[in-house]
């Protein structure tokens, strides 16, 4: 069919099917890089969280033992801690803490404290070069110290109304109730991040053989819901326009702030909601504030532009009698409309994390991609 009948000449239609998939190439590729680690680990779920110490173990003196077995989850094994008791005094001597892979006999840690650098409930860290290989293996992590005297030696604490799963604690070799203050933790693969090329590259397959098939569908002159819509937005696209134009005009037209109203709004609902939180709930949360207005900006935005889109049908109806326009037409312009009014509160939310002291960085340039799939949905 002619350019006319089909909205798109066949040239016009390879141009930007060719920017679409080199879009989708480029887009793949600076999504991998820019998510960084983010895409292929997360925090383990096996991690073992220090539990909060009631009651003492032993006093370390020569020849005392405490010795607590766990079967770690965690697939990249990477840092140890164990919290200590001095009885508020300055202990001496030197304390070994070591952590045995007891399938294998192998020792993973040896390393001596001097109990004179110790304070009372201080916990020290150890680190660990990524291990792989103990994930379910039965260890042992076992506290001696050579040459403490009593009245002098530290006191590795423990929780005594825990339990361990598929561990027990146990001091100068007797099983004890409890489980000691320590904690594992690591991080664990991501599966679809392991495989991400492959979900890209089945991505590119699907996206070029839709293409194809689009193209195939213009030349021999069938219908395609796709290219309609296509056609549509290009040949509606000042009516777009207008009625983006009139929705974002129509928001602010009785508000004395007009569109301030944007930056306040959040802004306004941040507060409230930072004070009740935390002040009657408590919640610790890292750059709370930020927290909360990412959750308002982007709960908002979905709210209206659900709600726009509702009654987008019947609030045209004057419009929809007068001139044929695909119906989809109206719905979509509330969206875009709403998306107008969300990137402008974006504004503030920028402000907030600068002051709460997050520095742009490069996963910043991830933010088009949740707004545009929040868009789509």
């Amino acid at each position: 069919m002619s350019k006319t009948q089909q909205g798109f000449s066949t040239r016009e239609l390879k141009k930007i099917f060719s920017i679409v998939f080199v879009a989708y190439m480029v887009l793949a590729v600076a999504f991998y890089f820019l998510a960084g680690e983010q895409l292929r680990y997360r925090d383990s779920r096996g991690n073992i969280e220090m539990p909060v110490a009631n009651a003492a173990t032993v006093e370390l003196t020569a020849g005392s033992v405490v010795e607590q077995k766990f079967t770690p989850k965690i697939q990249i094994f990477e840092h140890l801690s164990v919290q200590w008791g001095v009885f508020n005094r300055v202990n001496h001597g030197t304390v070994n803490v070591q952590l045995v892979n007891l399938a294998t006999q192998e020792v993973l840690l040896d390393q001596n404290l001097q109990a004179d650098q110790i304070t009372e409930g201080q916990v020290t860290t150890f680190d660990f070069p990524a291990m792989e290989t103990v994930c379910n293996a039965p260890l042992a992590l076992r506290i001696t110290s050579p040459d403490a005297v009593a009245g002098d030696a530290l006191t590795p604490v423990m929780k005594t109304d825990a339990t361990l799963e598929n561990g027990q604690l146990y001091v100068n070799g007797q099983a004890v109730a409890g489980e000691l203050a320590f904690s594992a933790t690591g991080r664990d693969y991501i599966w679809t991040g392991l495989h991400y090329w492959q979900f890209a590259a089945a991505g590119a397959v699907i996206l070029a053989a839709l293409l194809l098939l689009l193209l195939h569908k213009h030349k021999t002159g069938k219908k395609s819901f796709i290219l309609n819509a296509m056609i549509a937005l290009r040949r509606y696209r000042f009516l777009i326009k207008q009625l983006v134009d009139r929705d974002f005009k129509a928001k602010y037209k009785r508000s004395i702030l007009g569109v301030f109203w944007s930056f306040l709004n959040p802004l306004l609902n941040m507060i409230v909601q930072y004070v009740v939180f935390m002040n009657m709930f408590k919640f610790d949360i890292p750059y709370f504030p930020v927290y909360l207005l990412c959750g308002n900006v982007v709960f908002n935005y979905f709210s209206e532009a659900c709600g726009m889109a509702l009654t987008s049908i019947v609030g045209n109806a004057d419009l929809i009698k007068k001139v044929y326009v695909p119906k989809y037409i109206y719905p979509l312009t509330r969206i875009m409309s709403s998306l107008i009014n969300m990137l402008i509160s974006l504004i503030p939310l920028a402000a907030v994390a600068l002051i709460s002291g997050l520095m742009p960085n490069k996963t910043y340039l991830l933010l088009p991609f949740p707004l545009l799939f929040l868009a789509l949905f």
